[in-house]
């Protein structure tokens, strides 16, 4: 039997906080990296590779032991699309996101100040259609920093902390897998918040 010295034990936790614990266990590793996911329900199987092929991570194997379930996931090298579809929409979503960030660079109507990161992009985009449809709309949907990652990601954009939170735990409480809120300081750079 082999063993891992990278583990995210997400048993006895439930939705969406498992796939949350394990994108931030993938975002501290480097590409090729593998880490082994230990669950309770064996339906997450399934939800891990639906997030790996989402995110460009490789789903390796499924493990059943005596009740016991586990994953082996390697880092990969990002979302990069699949067909001509799929590599068309993705290229697209980020030019969209990248006008979106240069014309509030330019026409500063709204200064940006905190962001919420996501597990995926899909999930970003669910939160941010959400959001809208809640009648939430103080945020906006950019590219995900360099700082925070060197991968392609969605972030929600909002200009106070007091909306970047409400809006995480809005997020969290109708089981959305928002990961972190990041404060952008002048001069700083950005800072991953304690919420």
């Amino acid at each position: 039997m082999q063993t891992f010295e990278k583990v995210v034990d997400t048993r006895g936790y439930s939705c969406p906080i498992p796939i949350t614990m394990v994108s931030k266990k993938m975002n501290k590793l480097s590409e090729g990296e593998t880490v082994e996911v230990l669950f309770d329900d064996p339906g997450f199987s399934k939800e891990l590779e639906t997030w790996c092929a989402e995110t460009g991570n490789s789903f390796i194997e499924h493990n059943t032991r005596n009740g016991s379930y586990s994953a082996v996931i390697g880092k990969g090298d990002g979302f990069k699309g699949k067909g001509i579809k799929a590599t068309v929409a993705f290229i697209w979503l980020g030019v969209r996101l990248h006008v979106i960030k240069i014309i509030l660079g330019i026409v500063p109507v709204k200064r940006i100040r905190f962001l919420i990161t996501f597990v995926s992009i899909p999930e970003g985009l669910r939160a941010d259609r959400w959001l809208q449809e809640a009648g939430q709309k103080n945020h906006v949907a950019l590219p995900v920093p360099a700082d925070i990652t060197a991968h392609c990601g969605v972030v929600l954009g909002l200009k106070t902390r007091e909306e970047a939170e409400k809006a995480y735990k809005l997020l969290i409480d109708n089981r959305f897998a928002a990961e972190d809120v990041y404060a952008i300081e002048k001069g700083a750079g950005i800072r991953k918040l304690d919420i």
